[in-house]
């Protein structure tokens, strides 16, 4: 039997709505926040994640030089 996966991508942007290239991507657990799975945005800001296993999640990107707060995956 296999297990189903999912793949989460997007794009990281800033309040200006311009793209951040190669920010820091971190999937955490929303029970404790531990670390999951991550990853590196592209030069585009974009990113993906994938066979993430369902369950919830907080999503934060991260970048030298800005401020980063998880985020809760709806």
């Amino acid at each position: 039997m296999l297990a189903q996966t999912f793949e989460i991508s997007g794009k990281v942007v800033d309040s200006g709505n311009k793209a951040i290239p190669f920010a820091n991507i971190l999937l955490l657990s929303s029970k404790d926040s531990t670390f999951v799975k991550g990853t590196s945005a592209n030069d585009d800001g974009l990113f993906v994640l994938e066979e993430v296993a369902p369950d919830l999640y907080l999503l934060q990107a991260s970048y030298v030089g800005r401020g980063s707060k998880p985020l809760p995956l709806d």
